[in-house]
């Protein structure tokens, strides 16, 4: 996806903070009360599509944390640690949702990009993008 590409393009934590805000907002839109349906699936959509840079920009990132040595191991738990987290998520949010209904549920999901963004913005040293290029003015340069 062409969204990816933003990990390369810009420094990886500002990436990663950038989209978990626009995740924020995106799910907090959704949780307004008397939101149709259209608007509600075109906001899940720009969410999902916010993952991309995200994901990215984790991935590469990830290397530069660990280390060579370290990056294979690294790797596997991590994804072990998402699928897991994704199970008990599922579990966790249908619960959240038959006890708060739907509304509050989604504002609450809302918090979570918005304390994950402030974890990562203290807890991840910022580093420059690849290459320690900065962003030209158009998405053909590089």
């Amino acid at each position: 996806m062409a969204l990816a590409g933003l990990a390369d393009r810009f420094p990886r934590r500002t990436v990663m903070v950038g989209c978990d805000m626009v995740r924020t907002a995106l799910v907090g839109l959704m949780a307004l009360p008397g939101m149709p349906l259209p608007p509600l699936a075109a906001l899940v959509v720009l969410a999902q599509l916010a993952e991309a840079p995200f994901a990215a920009a984790q991935g590469a990132l990830l290397p530069a944390v660990l280390g060579e040595g370290a990056y294979a191991r690294g790797q596997r738990l991590m994804f072990i640690t998402q699928q897991i987290g994704q199970v008990l998520g599922f579990a966790a949010g249908g619960l959240l949702v038959a006890w708060l209904g739907p509304r509050p549920a989604l504002a609450a999901n809302a918090a979570t990009f918005l304390l994950s963004a402030a974890l990562i913005r203290t807890g991840v040293r910022d580093r420059a993008a690849a290459g320690g290029r900065t962003a030209g003015p158009g998405w053909g340069h590089g």
